[in-house]
């Protein structure tokens, strides 16, 4: 199909930053920012470009840089590259739990603000 015909072409320079673009977007679409401690995350994947962006609101941001997500990202490609996504997915959601916990135990007055869910999209 001519979508990939074009993602061939493309770098994968160019390719990272439309997955971060549509990443950022679904971020505010799904209102993923809208928590009373900003602590909310979003774990995108795209399948078809075999990228994956991890993105933590205002608090998460200011403690934990993109890079402390690489190791989870590489673990949920892996499990992509091997066709093994809800493998990976799940070893990916395990592991931002862990460093969540970490560093941002849970309050005793704590509520979950998000739902915990998959959101698929074309």
């Amino acid at each position: 199909s001519f979508d990939c015909i074009c993602r061939w072409l493309t770098s994968e320079q160019d390719l990272m930053i439309q997955v971060q673009q549509r990443a950022v977007r679904e971020f505010y679409e799904h209102q993923i920012h809208n928590t009373e401690a900003s602590t909310g995350i979003l774990i995108f994947l795209s399948i078809m470009e075999q990228k994956a962006v991890i993105l933590g609101d205002k608090s998460i941001s200011e403690r934990l840089t993109p890079e402390t997500w690489q190791n989870i990202i590489d673990t949920l490609l892996s499990g992509v590259k091997k066709r093994q996504t809800l493998t990976g997915l799940k070893k990916a959601i395990e592991l931002s739990g862990q460093l969540l916990t970490t560093h941002f135990p849970i309050q005793p007055n704590d509520k979950n603000e998000l739902k915990n869910h998959l959101i698929i999209t074309d």
